[in-house]
């Protein structure tokens, strides 16, 4: 998905507002990532088996 973001800025109307052109390594380096844990049994089933 970070990617997928960071690539918007290749499309020709975005890029003419964008200052400076990030990198995706340069991105994930300054980036507040979280990680969600499900407690719940039943949302971390529902969630792995969106993601399998």
């Amino acid at each position: 998905m970070i990617t997928a973001v960071l690539d918007l800025q290749n499309r020709p109307e975005i890029a003419a507002r964008v200052a400076r052109r990030q990198e995706f390594d340069d991105w994930l380096a300054r980036s507040p990532l979280v990680e969600i844990v499900f407690d719940d049994e039943q949302l971390r089933a529902a969630s792995s088996t969106r993601s399998g």
